[in-house]
């Protein structure tokens, strides 16, 4: 008796193939800098650097959330322009924290969330692209913080067994 292995379920209309889930990436690396991706079938979120289909459903290509908008990044970047020239971020002083947060409710609150890590992801990458600064490591080193503190998004794709995930530092590419 021969064991058949199941095919691979391909997308329509990719050239190449591509995984279904990141497999070469750490499971437990949540920081900032590890991208969200989101699947436009089914709506689920996972984090990889590589191109990969949905962990999920299989059907559709990681699609990296689009940077913020002018409109947005200038209201972002009004409110590091209102930091002292000489702000140093500590994580041990809530007031330079909450100072810079009602910054960004007073420039970016129409569409500012602390609780999403979409929207702390993409302001980060936004700041990076700037020249640095102490104003600019202090909103990066804030996002950061933020990202940490922020709850994990409802429909992030989870592994339930780790047979199925397994993972080793030899992997990383």
């Amino acid at each position: 008796m021969s064991s058949v292995q199941a095919p691979q379920p391909v997308q329509i209309g990719l050239q190449r193939d591509v995984p279904v889930s990141p497999a070469l990436e750490n499971p437990n690396d949540t920081g900032i800098d590890h991208p969200l991706v989101y699947c436009d079938h089914c709506d689920a979120v996972w984090r990889s650097h590589a191109c990969t289909r949905c962990p999920r459903c299989a059907r559709c290509v990681g699609i990296r959330f689009t940077p913020l908008s002018k409109e947005l990044e200038e209201d972002l970047m009004d409110a590091v322009s209102c930091l002292a020239e000489d702000a140093v971020f500590d994580y041990d002083t809530e007031y330079t924290t909450w100072a810079f947060h009602n910054l960004l409710m007073e420039h970016a609150g129409t569409w500012y969330d602390m609780n999403c890590r979409i929207t702390i992801q993409r302001c980060y990458e936004t700041i990076r692209k700037h020249e640095p600064n102490a104003k600019i490591q202090f909103a990066l080193d804030f996002f950061q913080m933020e990202y940490m503190n922020a709850p994990e998004d409802e429909m992030m794709y989870r592994v339930e067994n780790d047979e199925e995930y397994s993972w080793t530092p030899e992997d990383e590419f």
